[in-house]
């Protein structure tokens, strides 16, 4: 699986491809499901929330007598079968966030690295740097790469103030460090355009093994 070099200019200059450890782990799809879902919920903010009967304001007094008025018996305003009362089992604010291991975590990102790949969806570039913060240089280099106005994921090993300000104006656009990077964000993006300095640290972080435990447990 070759991934397409190019320079600042958009102009395709060599190719190159994943580490042979990378790139034979090939694509899990269940696994990459499995994670999605798992990053997603994680986003959620569990915000949603009502007022119990003990919550809602007002109800301190019996609304009529309990015998001899004809009518059913009330102990407050508030109660749920009432208009204006509060609302039984209904939602609270909860954490909706799960723990995802970081073996998935890991063997998912290579997934979704070599599917990229393999999709013919994942570029590097030499290098970006911008003299002056211009969205419309910046655009010009998406352009360039044939990217067009398609959903554009930009790795880089440390982010440029400058090319920062150059692509905020982008909503199409995502620039992040690669240590900051996840198989979500890999799989929501159309295109990954990554730099040579932060495709080499990528390569080696994945390529660290574990080290053994030892001692006793």
């Amino acid at each position: 699986m070759a991934i397409p070099i190019y320079n600042i200019n958009g102009e395709k200059v060599g190719e190159t491809g994943l580490d042979k450890a990378i790139s034979d782990k090939g694509v899990n799809e269940a696994l990459l499901h499995q994670v999605a879902v798992l990053y997603r919920r994680n986003q959620r903010l569990g915000l949603a929330s009502t007022k119990t009967r003990g919550e809602v304001s007002g109800g301190g007094v019996k609304p009529w007598r309990q015998k001899g008025t004809g009518r059913a018996r009330a102990g407050s305003s508030r109660s749920p079968l009432w208009r204006g009362g509060g609302v039984a089992f209904g939602p609270r604010r909860r954490d909706c966030s799960v723990h995802i291991p970081k073996k998935m975590k890991r063997a998912a990102f290579i997934s979704a690295l070599n599917s990229r790949v393999k999709g013919e969806e994942f570029l590097l570039i030499d290098e970006i740097k911008l003299e002056e913060p211009k969205t419309k240089r910046f655009a010009a280099l998406l352009e360039a790469l044939n990217v067009g106005n398609r959903s554009t994921l930009i790795a880089v090993k440390e982010v440029d103030p400058v090319v920062k300000r150059a692509v905020r104006n982008i909503p199409f656009v995502c620039l992040k460090p690669v240590s900051e990077l996840n198989a979500y964000d890999l799989l929501l993006y159309h295109k990954v355009v990554i730099t040579k300095e932060a495709f080499s640290a990528l390569e080696e972080s994945l390529k660290q093994q574990k080290k053994p435990v030892t001692g006793n447990r």
